[in-house]
């Protein structure tokens, strides 16, 4: 519902539009001007980087009234916000061994996906990294069938979790991958969404020229092989 109005007046400039109005899909529409589309924004996709900045702040201000209340389980926000931060351990009291980004930047079902499916999710959510490496405990948690995948993974993963140190008094702390000052913004988690999109040949160009908008905009329509031709129309 919230790109209606917008798709209404790029095309006919009114409250409303049937489909054959439409020249260009509205997913390519909203894409960034160098991806090919308008730069309009998705609200769908701007809203999903708004809800993750809760995620932020919960892991970087535990303080707030609010912190308990339960977080998102939708799984692709999930998702999403731990591909967008790294756990830089300190004394490891505050970060899950087996959920958070916290073994070179990896957690431990990107690195032993085996693995972590043999642990309990009960154990998964209360494991810290600090409780984990005290005498090897995270190998405790371990307890699904123990095939050879397990054990060649694991194996690796041991090699990993040797070389992670804990510097007693440092709390953890959370940095944001996708911003020059690796903290939260609407902005990069927004434009983050788009990391592996292809560009057409020739989609910034047509905006880095001095033409008027309305023969930029035919041109970005004849990217698209959208134009209405003669040839087209039979």
């Amino acid at each position: 519902m919230g790109g209606r109005p917008h798709r209404s007046f790029i095309w006919t400039g009114s409250a409303t539009v049937s489909a054959g109005m439409c020249h260009v899909a509205w997913e390519v529409v909203c894409r960034p001007k160098e991806l090919g589309g308008l730069g309009i924004i998705d609200l769908r996709r701007f809203g999903q980087a708004l809800r993750l900045r809760w995620d932020w702040v919960r892991k970087v201000d535990p303080n707030r009234t609010w912190i308990d209340l339960p977080s998102s389980s939708d799984k692709a926000m999930c998702a999403l916000f731990r591909a967008a931060t790294m756990t830089v351990v300190g004394d490891g009291s505050s970060t899950l061994f087996w959920q958070h980004s916290c073994i070179h930047g990896c957690c431990v079902d990107q690195i032993a996906p085996a693995v972590f499916a043999s642990v309990p999710r009960a154990k998964a959510r209360i494991r810290s990294v600090a409780s984990g490496l005290a005498d090897h405990a995270w190998v405790s948690d371990i307890t699904g069938a123990q095939t050879v995948q397990v054990f060649l993974q694991y194996l690796d993963l041991w090699e990993l979790v040797r070389s992670v140190q804990l510097m007693p008094g440092v709390p953890d702390s959370v940095i944001w991958r996708w911003s020059a000052d690796h903290k939260y913004s609407a902005a990069s988690a927004y434009g983050a969404m788009f990391i592996g999109s292809t560009s057409p040949f020739g989609a910034k160009l047509i905006w880095e020229t001095r033409a008027p908008p309305k023969v930029r905009f035919f041109f970005w329509l004849a990217l698209h092989r959208c134009c209405w031709t003669t040839n087209r129309r039979m």
